[in-house]
């Protein structure tokens, strides 16, 4: 019998249901995640004081509310599953300046609006890459920031047992022309090496390039 392959809205929308939430993850995981948006990711995002900042794939809030507590102006969040933008509405309750919106990075597009936008592994679930990365670029001012957090290849699916989500991972150099074709730099680019242990177990990427962070500047 073939293992069904959910929508990645669904399968979100599953883990909500389950009772995932993560913004509360254990430290350890939360250590794991922080591979691919630790320090040297929010280093990469600068100064966010007063900044009109776009989170591509917001997710429960978990890193939204590391970029609200540091002043940003005002925050933008997106996400396709509404389960997760449930807790996320409730975990940032105590923030006055966030909108959050039921969206696909490959039909949202706000023309100018942001400062800063970000997405840490959510185009790994995009097969348009292009559209969506013109659309996040569109939406950012002239001389504004894009920080992407992006796994190297990591196979074409994920299998979760009853059913798999699709994955499109992409290599850092094709993310660069995607970029450059819709109007934005790549001024820096980081690898992220998977240094994550927990209680003597290592992932069996222990010691390699795990995923890319890319920090761009729009023309």
């Amino acid at each position: 019998m073939s293992v069904p392959r959910w929508t990645v809205e669904k399968h979100y929308d599953h883990l909500i249901a389950i009772g995932n939430d993560w913004s509360f993850d254990p430290p350890y995981v939360q250590g794991y995640m922080e591979r691919m948006d630790g320090p040297r990711f929010d280093a990469a995002l600068g100064d966010l004081r007063g900044r009109q900042v776009l989170d591509v794939g917001v997710g429960t809030g978990r890193i939204a509310r590391r970029v609200l507590s540091a002043g940003c102006g005002r925050l933008t969040g997106i996400d396709l599953s509404s389960g997760a933008l449930a807790l996320c509405r409730n975990n940032l309750s105590a923030f006055a300046n966030v909108e959050l919106t039921q969206a696909d990075i490959c039909s949202f597009v706000r023309p100018d609006a942001f400062d800063i936008a970000y997405s840490v592994l959510t185009l790994l679930h995009v097969e348009d890459k292009a559209l969506a990365i013109s659309n996040i670029v569109a939406s950012v001012r002239t001389g504004g920031r894009i920080v992407l957090s992006a796994f190297c290849d990591c196979g074409s699916e994920l299998d979760f047992g009853g059913h798999t989500v699709a994955m499109y991972p992409e290599d850092a150099n094709e993310y660069r022309r995607i970029l450059a074709a819709a109007g934005a730099t790549v001024v820096e680019t980081v690898d992220l090496t998977d240094t994550w242990e927990h209680e003597g177990y290592r992932s069996d990427t222990f010691g390699q390039v795990v995923a890319h962070l890319l920090i761009c500047q729009k023309l």
